[in-house]
């Protein structure tokens, strides 16, 4: 896909900060599904670590407390991937 390949300008990082804002607050609600979306789009993006580190984090912490219920093959090996 042409997203995935292309690099995150600089004047978009403010615009991608509050969307991994928002996206962080809404972690807690998201089911194994939305967690692996999340996790492969974001890595597929190439956003800089700086960016998303917390989301990643956020992301693996909720999987965990989950006890990776609900995921499928397809997802967990999206969300490690």
């Amino acid at each position: 896909n042409k997203l995935g390949k292309k690099r995150v300008e600089r004047r978009h990082e403010e615009q991608l900060e509050r969307l991994v804002q928002r996206t962080l607050e809404l972690i807690p609600f998201c089911d194994a599904r939305n967690l692996a979306n999340i996790a492969h789009g974001a890595a597929k993006c190439r956003l800089p670590a700086s960016v998303v580190s917390s989301l990643f984090a956020a992301i693996a912490e909720a999987a965990v407390r989950k006890g990776f219920a609900g995921f499928k093959p397809q997802e967990l090996a999206n969300t490690v991937w």
